[in-house]
């Protein structure tokens, strides 16, 4: 197996997202425009974020890119 670091170029995560929230709004289509579906996938084409999370450290175990998630969600006293 060969090793190498992940590179996004900035333009094809564009063309990406482009694709993918395009996607999500035509699929919205497929149904009643005032059914919660429709309106879940309007909602991620209007409120949502792509993001695009690479781990490049290869010398850690294969779920090391999950790690960065843990504590997500929850709250924390200050």
């Amino acid at each position: 197996e060969i090793l190498q670091p992940t590179i996004v170029e900035r333009v094809s995560f564009l063309a990406w997202k482009d694709e993918a929230f395009d996607f999500w709004n035509a699929w919205s289509k497929v149904y009643a425009e005032e059914s919660p579906a429709a309106a879940l996938l309007r909602g991620i084409c209007s409120d949502w974020y792509l993001m695009n999370i690479v781990e490049n450290n290869f010398q850690s175990h294969p779920e090391a890119i999950f790690e960065l998630f843990d504590g997500l969600g929850t709250q924390t006293k200050a």
